[in-house]
């Protein structure tokens, strides 16, 4: 589908960036660029965004392990 416009937006987030990315080295405009879903596809990225440009977000914490979350959990890290 996307090959056959000459711009293509995105209303959901949950889309194939990579499909996206080589849309737009054809020349096709898309709406949010590619990379602006990469980031928000990964809410650590996302929330880190709004950190690192001064954007208001809620206060969060990011775990690699549910090893982790336990831990917190053990520890009143979280509640």
């Amino acid at each position: 589908f996307g090959k056959q416009v000459d711009v293509l937006t995105i209303e959901i987030e949950n889309v194939n960036v990579d499909a996206l990315e080589a849309l737009e080295k054809k020349g096709i405009q898309v709406y949010p660029a590619a990379k602006t879903l990469r980031t928000i596809q990964n809410k650590a990225k996302q929330k880190l965004f709004y950190v690192d440009n001064n954007i208001p977000t809620a206060p969060f914490t990011r775990f690699a392990y549910t090893s982790e979350i336990k831990e917190a959990i053990n520890h009143g890290g979280l509640t």
